[in-house]
This record gives C-alpha cells, sequence and structure tokens, in this order.
C-alpha cells in the first residue's frame, strides 16, 4: 500500500540531546503509524519524522492543489516482504523500490523484523529515504557471496537525488562478499556544486551475524559526494586473530573515493560524528580532497589506520600506488574527542593545508608487533595538534607518538602526553618552520623528541618527575 503525503522540511536541529544526537526511533509510534497505514487511515510524514528526531516535520501543508511536492511512504511488506529471517525477501524489497516509488522518489519503510536478502538493493536516480524502526528492530541479512550482489546501491548520478537511510542494521552471514551502503554520483555533476547533507546517514548498524567469520568488504562506501553526513553509524568487520596481518579481510569502515575536482567548487565537510569502527585494515579511509571535513567523537578500534585522508594525486602506501583522483592540496580537516586503537596509526594524513587534531586518545594495539606512529603527518602544512594523550599498549616494535615527514611545515603541538613512547615526537627530514611546547613525557621508553628538520622551535619548561619537550 502506498501512502500520499503532502510536506515541507524544516530541518530543526534544536530537538538533539545535548550530545548532539537524535533519539532512537520509537517503536511503538511506528507500529502505530504502519497499523493506521494498514487500516487505510492517512498518515502524515510529520508524525513519521517525530519518530526518527531529526530532521522534523515542523509544518505540515499542501504545496499547492496539482499535487506538486507529493511524497510516496512505501512499506516493504506491501510488496510481499515478510520479514521472518527465512523468506528470501530481495524481489520483494527491490519492488517497493522500482514500483512503488515514483520519478520524484518518497520513504521506503521496514517494518520491524529480519529480511533475508539474496541480492543487491538498487536504487537509481530518484531522491530516497529508507526508515527502519530501531536498528535493533529492522535487521537487512544479505546472503549473496557475488560481491555485485550484495549491500544497498544508490546511483544518484546528479546531486538532486538525495539518500537518507536512519535506524536500520545491515549484516550479512558470508565472508567479505562486497560493500554493505554504496552511495554515488557522477563525478562531472561533483564539479562546481556545494549542495549540504545531501547523503543522510543515523543510527545505523553494519556487522556480520559472526564478527569471527562473517562481514563485509567495507562497510559504508561514498563515491564523488559533497557534505555526506554521518551520525552514530558503527561498523564492524571480521574479527580475525591477533596482528594486523589477518585484518585484512574488512578493508575499509568508511570508504569516501573521488569526489574531488580538477575545476570548479571543492567537496565540502563530510562530517562523522559518534561514528565507529572496528576490525579493520581503515576506520576512515579518504582519498581525494574533501574541504573542511570533520570527525568528532569517534572510536576505531583494532584498525590498521584509525583515520587516512591522502588529498593529492600522490600515490598513498595504502593505496597499491594507485594515485588519489584529485590534483592539488585541499585545506581544513578537524579531529577531535576520537579513540584509536591501532597498528599502524591513529591518524594519517597526506597533502593535508589547515587543521586541528585535539582531544584524542591513541593506543598501539597491545598485540601489534609493527611500528606504529601515534599521529603522521606527511606533506601537510599549517596543522595543530594538542591536548591527546598516546600510549602504547604493545613491548613489539616501535611507537613514535608523532611523526613528521616529507616537507611537512608550520605545525604546532602542544599540551600531549606520550606514555611509552620509544619517541615522543619525531620531526623528520624536510620538517620545518614547527613549534613544540608543553608537552609531557612519562613511561618507560626513552621519550626522546627527535629534529632532523629545520629552523623548528623547542621550548623546554624544565624537567618534572615525567620530564618535558
Amino acid at each position: 500500500m502506498r501512502l500520499s503525503v503532502r510536506w515541507v522540511i524544516e530541518m530543526n536541529r534544536d530537538t538533539r540531546d545535548t550530545q548532539g544526537t537524535p533519539p532512537e526511533i520509537n517503536r511503538r509510534q511506528v507500529l502505530a503509524l504502519s497499523g493506521m497505514a494498514a487500516a487505510g487511515i492517512p498518515v502524515s510524514l510529520a508524525a513519521i519524522a517525530g519518530c526518527v528526531g531529526n530532521p522534523v516535520c515542523r509544518q505540515m501543508t499542501d504545496i499547492n492543489k496539482n499535487g506538486e511536492g507529493v511524497q510516496m511512504l512505501v512499506n516493504v511488506r506491501d510488496f510481499g516482504a515478510v520479514g521472518d529471517g527465512v523468506t528470501d525477501d530481495h524481489k520483494a524489497i527491490q519492488r517497493s523500490f522500482q514500483e512503488g516509488l515514483t520519478e520524484s522518489g518518497g520513504i521506503v519503510f521496514f517494518p520491524p523484523g529480519r529480511y533475508r536478502c539474496g541480492g543487491r538493493i538498487v536504487s537509481e536516480a530518484k531522491p530516497v529515504s529508507v526508515l527502519g524502526a530501531g536498528r535493533g528492530s529492522s535487521v537487512i541479512c544479505f546472503t549473496a557471496t557475488e560481491e555485485d550482489q550484495v549491500g544497498f546501491l544508490f546511483d544518484q548520478q546528479v546531486y538532486t537525488n538525495t539518500v537518507e537511510l536512519r535506524s536500520l542494521t545491515l549484516t550479512t552471514d558470508q565472508a567479505e562478499p562486497g560493500d554493505a551502503l554504496t552511495v554515488r554520483y557522477s563525478s562531472q555533476d561533483c564539479r562546481a556544486v556545494r549542495i549540504y547533507e545531501r547523503v543522510y546517514l543515523e543510527n545505523i548498524n553494519i556487522v556480520g551475524t559472526d564478527t569471527a567469520c562473517h562481514g563485509f568488504r567495507n562497510g559504508v562506501c561514498l563515491e564523488h559526494v559533497n557534505s555526506p553526513l554521518l551520525l552514530n553509524v558503527s561498523v564492524s568487520g571480521r574479527q580475525p586473530a591477533a596482528g594486523l596481518s589477518n585484518r585484512t579481510h574488512t578493508n575499509a569502515c568508511f570508504k569516501l573515493i573521488g569526489g574531488a575536482l580538477q575545476t570548479g567548487g571543492i567537496p565540502v565537510q563530510s562530517g562523522f560524528y559518534r561514528c565507529s569502527g572496528y576490525n579493520a585494515r581503515f576506520g576512515i579511509h579518504v582519498s581525494g580532497a574533501h574541504e573542511g571535513m570533520i570527525v568528532h567523537g569517534g572510536n576505531f578500534v583494532e584498525c590498521g589506520v584509525g583515520i587516512f585522508q591522502n588529498s593529492s594525486s600522490e600515490p598513498s602506501p595504502f593505496d597499491s600506488g594507485e594515485p588519489s583522483m584529485d590534483g592539488g592540496t585541499r585545506p581544513g580537516i578537524w579531529i577531535s574527542d576520537t579513540h584509536c586503537n591501532v597498528f599502524q596509526a591513529g591518524v594519517y594524513l597526506q597533502n593535508v593545508l589547515q587543521g586541528i587534531i585535539s582531544n584524542m586518545l591513541i593506543y598501539k594495539a597491545p598485540d601489534s608487533s609493527e611500528d606504529c606512529a601515534g599521529v603522521r603527518l606527511s606533506r601537510c602544512s599549517d596543522l595543530k595538534m594538542h591536548h591527546s594523550i598516546f600510549v602504547s599498549q604493545s613491548r613489539k616494535g616501535s611507537f613514535v607518538g608523532l611523526l613528521t615527514e616529507n616537507g611537512t611545515v608550520r605545525c604546532q603541538i602542544s599540551d600531549n602526553t606520550f606514555e611509552w613512547c620509544n619517541e615522543s615526537i619525531h620531526l623528520g627530514m624536510g620538517t620545518s618552520g614547527c613549534h613544540v611546547w608543553d608537552n609531557q613525557v612519562q613511561g618507560g621508553g626513552s621519550g626522546v623528541c627527535v629534529d632532523e628538520g629545520e629552523r623548528n622551535r623547542f621550548r623546554a619548561l624544565g624537567v618534572d618527575s615525567w620530564g618535558s619537550v
């Protein structure tokens, strides 16, 4: 059954709690709404949006009598989906997207249930919102083994087609079959476009049915996306045996590809708020320029690299020699209040101009035998790193709190604590114009600060029981 609802949405961020996170969808409210819909009672989007928390519909209005602005609310059960955890619901779900939605798009609702899906769910070139009844209530389990038959694919082509997903769990009972969620836009359409929050993901859980055996190859994969906003999204990869070498099963929890421009505008403000990644080669992997990327309140545990961004056409050591999609350094990254427990690097930035790394807690994983850096900066400039804690939990391999290299310049490093580091701060060859002060060193490592660059300034405040640099 399809419901036509006429609506005007006003983004209202004042409805968030004090930590900036909207509440989970109220299951009773959604059940009541879906029951009303089944009974033929008109249901307004205001009521549905009120369950979600944000964005909310503060005003309900008929846009005009000709039906302009009509959006469709589609229940997958009305197209034959069962949600009993046994029946393959793929064809029914795909029909709800293809037949249930008009060219102007709409909302696809998954009532509480476990939906087995033997193929990829594809939506092309239309605005679409996918709404569940809560991460613990609406579960979609992908069962195919072929890479191109797994997960959601939103092939949106142009930026007028928005994508929103809320309050769902995506899972698989296979080993690394493909990507859980892919959103793709045309790289040409990305040029000179600054449109905010065209992709909005909230309260999404991505995990294998058995994390020891099952998990997606990538969690969320965004291609040529301007300003995605991810809020409270969690991705768990396969949980391997100890050591990074076994963590190649899941490549990246969050992967941003392209979105970089040779001419015209710059992709802006990719936002990750309270997002988590576990057991993967990368927590967040960004190739290409993203001006003003924000990571706040994140948690990346048992990952090779917590947050990685390469903002130029120079090859990355993690990209098999393939250059990223852009041809120049782009400004602005802000990483704050985030925890990383890693094997190679907590934060690794290449060719990044201007940014802040603050209030971080970065651990070298206890079972890591590799050389590791808390923060690694290569060919970066004008970054400030402060009020962070770096701790090595492993006595195998080396751990450097901060490592700069390859011409990194004009960075400020202050008010950090380095515990059990082989080297607290290492300014490598070509590093210049950096200012280091008020950092504390404690524990059994050498705690030394190495300067192989030039014109760097250190301000010592005297040696206490821990030592300071």
